[in-house]
């Protein structure tokens, strides 16, 4: 679900420039799994290698809140055509992010983490025909 709020805050000979919010709730379902291995090499001549392995995996699904503001502005080059750039920041919150994933504190177990936080930002321009 998400809600979108845009205004026109200045109209100049045709130029347009429109501010603009973004909200939104999305379901986020997150699997995650952490592959450890284990090798160890006995120091005298001729001596074994022994190695084993532990998989931890879990899954969660929870709400993730996205908001975004920013700017757009249309710009007429003729009767159809129109130039349009903007600036638009973005905020994702309830998401499991790479770094964030890792095993408990007394290494036995995993927990998925899903309360990271994104930020996104950058321009965009493009060319707009309306006929």
């Amino acid at each position: 679900m998400q809600g979108v709020l845009r205004q026109e805050i200045m109209y100049y000979r045709g130029i347009v420039v429109d501010g603009v919010l973004k909200a939104g709730l999305y379901h986020n379902s997150t699997e995650g799994s952490i592959l450890e291995t284990y090798t160890g090499v006995d120091p005298v001549p001729g001596g074994a290698t022994s190695s084993y392995q532990r998989l931890f995996s879990d899954s969660k699904s929870r709400t993730a809140y996205v908001g975004s503001v920013g700017l757009q502005s249309n710009i007429p080059l003729s009767n159809y055509w129109s130039l349009m750039s903007g600036y638009e920041a973005t905020v994702i919150h309830g998401v499991a992010l790479g770094p964030d994933q890792n095993l408990g504190d007394n290494g036995t177990t995993y927990t998925i983490n899903t309360s990271g936080t994104v930020l996104v930002h950058g321009c965009n321009f493009g060319l707009q025909f309306v006929y």
